[in-house]
């Protein structure tokens, strides 16, 4: 629910200046309030979850940003973040290593840990379209999935690999030169400090998480086990064994949660 003016600025006039932390180094206060503030103003609302992601128009940065504000952590976030940071600051500075070693993600413009009054990440907007948009389209999919794949390869070379690996949070464009992606919500990332590729189980374990267990994914497989030479033609047809498990579990998964909240929200 959109808030007024007033009730923004009560919002933004709770937190406190000096206990605040923000990225980058040397960020005004007032540049983070005022970005902050316009959050809170009448503008698109992109998702409306445990966490609030909106496109926001403000007069702190020449064009549109995506602002998200995550939602209160459970105990097992708030004892990750102990040593590995809130998931603002994991995202705002995978996004800087992520475009450090060449990969495509919307540039980080600001980070903020309100001290109790919320964590928030500004983005740039990135332009591409979902890759869940392309899939099942027959005359692009096979040179789509044969991208993605070594895309997906060269990821993992480098030693990164992206724990939300799913058909929305991968953006896709095409052009002359092909098909090209970048990806966003990289809170829920693991990079190696030195580049080092993860182990082919590491790897393909990863892969699964991709939310389609159809052609596409097939494809994708096929083309992945391929570019890695120590990988075989068994290894192909055991992970599609392994992909529906991990789908039959995830999705039972669901079921219990969702079982379990509509008990909780009754009491």
């Amino acid at each position: 629910m959109s808030m007024t003016l007033k009730s923004c600025c009560k919002a933004v006039d709770s937190f406190d200046l000096y206990h605040m932390k923000m990225l980058p180094a040397g960020t005004e206060p007032e540049f983070a309030l005022g970005i902050i503030g316009d959050f809170y103003k009448e503008c698109s609302c992109l998702h409306q979850g445990r966490n609030t992601v909106k496109l926001v128009t403000t007069s702190f940065w020449p064009r549109p940003l995506v602002v998200k504000r995550f939602g209160t952590p459970n105990v097992f976030q708030r004892i990750g973040a102990l040593w590995k940071g809130d998931r603002g600051l994991r995202a705002y500075r995978n996004a800087e290593e992520l475009q450090r070693r060449g990969f495509a993600t919307p540039k980080p413009i600001l980070y903020v840990d309100a001290d109790g009054a919320g964590v928030y990440i500004a983005t740039e907007v990135d332009t591409g379209a979902p890759l869940c948009q392309f899939i099942g389209q027959e005359d692009v999919e096979d040179a789509l999935a044969d991208s993605f794949a070594a895309f997906t390869y060269d990821l993992h070379n480098a030693g990164i690999v992206h724990r939300d690996y799913n058909n929305t949070n991968i953006r896709v464009r095409s052009g002359h030169g092909g098909w090209t992606f970048s990806l966003i919500d990289v809170d829920r990332m693991s990079i190696d400090k030195y580049g080092v590729r993860p182990s082919a189980g590491k790897r393909l374990k990863n892969l699964r998480l991709f939310s389609d267990a159809g052609s596409f994914y097939k494809k994708v497989l096929m083309r992945y086990v391929a570019l890695d030479g120590d990988m075989s033609v068994k290894r192909f047809h055991k992970e599609l064994e392994a992909k529906m498990m991990h789908d039959k579990r995830y999705r039972r998964k669901k079921l219990i949660l969702n079982k379990l909240k509509r008990i909780f929200s009754r009491v």
